[in-house]
């Protein structure tokens, strides 16, 4: 849909350690975290557009709380689907 619109003009995914906030019994403190950043440009905007997606928070598990075999083998790579679904 984005080439269809004839405004897209480009994407880039990329992943890091980063210290993200963490809420732990009703105190705020910072934990490392796997987070991906999306960056979308369009052709009729001065700036791109940003998002960010933390693992802890989109992370697939199995009903007994297992992490799914996809994010436990592609973890990189799922969460950047995450990012780019998200800002596209």
């Amino acid at each position: 849909m984005a080439h269809r619109s004839g405004n897209f003009a480009g994407l880039e995914s990329t992943s890091d350690i980063e210290e993200t906030p963490v809420l732990i019994n009703g105190k705020w403190t910072k934990e490392n975290d796997l987070v991906a950043t999306a960056t979308a440009w369009r052709k009729d905007t001065e700036r791109p557009f940003v998002v960010k997606v933390k693992y802890s928070e989109y992370v697939q598990k199995t009903i007994r709380g297992d992490i799914t075999k996809f994010w436990r083998e592609k973890a990189d790579t799922m969460l950047k689907k995450v990012a780019e679904s998200q800002v596209l």
